[in-house]
């Protein structure tokens, strides 16, 4: 027992989360690009991607892959020279009916075979790594499952990737928990919350609440964490006039002024600024396998660029992860907590403490000098869950936290 205020209270070992500086070798860092941008390759930035995903490939009648007339090849190899590697994105969102129609017959299992030897050979023609299955919607037919396991079990025989671009918060019902576990990490499309096909009802279409729901989905169908990549868009729409709502790239949002940059809303036209993006890095970071763009095409040069700020982040992650040590044994008590709570350091030592929501924001400060237990009573801080953080001179410790108020 111990004492705190006067109150006796019981000792709570806390189990220690995940640090946001923790060490992630494999932290993905994918950018997808439309084929069509090729003329782009000399001012694209590949440097720090660990993948790159060229949209898309869909097969003529006889199962033969093509980007139409556009030859990729100097993507490939400028993203080669950057030790990326390329992955070629299969069919897309929103497939015209004859393309729709050629899938579902060479899914079908008396081509299933043979289609899928095809797609194998123009992947290693190409000189790619691997695929990326992006159909979508009812193009996700009663023969996906198997297609796609077959599809893992000829691709791991060349060590090629196989992953898969899905939805935000919605599985198609004929994706089995298998085929689920056949892909290496599956692409969370968190973006295109609101849009066009919705013109009443204006809005920011890739919230922080949305990833939260996303990771919070995926999680619940059986994906593990390290599985989960999360998609953020470089690209917004504006909802100016309610009968021609269309998407506006980032970069246009720049070009007009700089500080859009900053903000997530500009009139009616709905996107996410730097300060966003950051935001959901962080949480990509602590809580998931990686971060995916759609797409490089769209960002804007320079210090406004989101892929470079992004890239700025991941560098202080890396330069402090070091710091971290493989086991914290401080005391943190009592949790879940009402007013204040008692921090028991392992040793006496000088640094700050705050409070953090599971998306970065700050929420309480406090610096200490030469102390082995901290008395915290942050205040105004309301019911839910957080992320208590202390950094001395050597160390970083996080910490579930939890507030609630009897």
């Amino acid at each position: 027992m111990r004492v705190l205020s006067n109150v006796l209270l019981p000792f709570i070992l806390i189990t220690v989360i995940g640090n946001m500086l923790h060490a992630q070798s494999e932290f993905k860092k994918i950018g997808y690009i439309p084929f069509y941008k090729v003329k782009m390759v000399e001012s694209l930035d590949f440097e720090g991607l660990t993948h790159l995903n060229i949209a898309f490939a869909n097969p003529d009648e006889y199962g033969n892959l093509h980007t139409k007339t556009y030859d990729y090849a100097p993507i490939v190899e400028k993203a080669h020279k950057h030790n990326v590697d390329v992955y070629i994105s299969l069919a897309g969102g929103g497939l015209a009916k004859d393309l729709s129609e050629q899938w579902e017959t060479l899914m079908n299992p008396s081509n299933r075979s043979w289609y899928i030897s095809k797609i194998k050979d123009y992947v290693l023609i190409n000189g790619l790594q691997g695929a990326d299955m992006d159909l979508e919607w009812g193009d996700v037919n009663k023969y996906y499952s198997a297609f796609v396991q077959e599809m893992k079990d000829t691709f791991d025989i060349y060590e090629l990737g196989l992953t898969a671009a899905l939805p935000a918060v919605k599985r198609f019902s004929p994706i089995t928990d298998e085929a689920l576990d056949a892909f290496d990490w599956i692409n969370m499309m968190v973006y295109d919350a609101r849009g066009p096909w919705n013109p009443d009802n204006p809005g920011q279409h890739s919230s922080i609440d949305f990833a939260l729901q996303a990771i919070e989905f995926w999680k619940g169908q059986g994906v593990s964490a390290d599985r989960l990549v999360l998609g953020v868009p470089f690209y917004g729409y504006d909802f100016s006039d309610r009968k021609k709502i269309h998407s506006v790239h980032y970069s246009e949002l720049i070009e007009q002024s700089a500080t859009n940059a900053f903000l997530d809303q500009k009139g009616l036209v709905f996107y996410n600024g730097i300060h966003t993006i950051l935001k959901k890095l962080r949480i990509a970071y602590s809580e998931l396998g990686g971060i995916m763009m759609w797409e490089l095409g769209q960002d804007a040069p320079d210090a406004f660029s989101l892929w470079g700020n992004i890239k700025r982040e991941l560098s202080l992650y890396e330069s402090q992860k070091k710091r971290v040590p493989v086991t914290v044994k401080t005391d943190l008590y009592p949790n879940p907590f009402d007013k204040e709570f008692v921090l028991e350091l392992k040793k006496q030592t000088s640094g700050y403490a705050r409070i953090k929501t599971v998306s970065g924001k700050v929420l309480y400060e406090t610096d200490f000098t030469n102390k082995k237990m901290l008395n915290i009573n942050p205040l105004n801080i309301p019911n839910g869950i957080f992320v208590m953080e202390i950094i001395d001179e050597k160390t970083t410790y996080k910490y579930k936290l939890v507030k609630q108020t009897n």
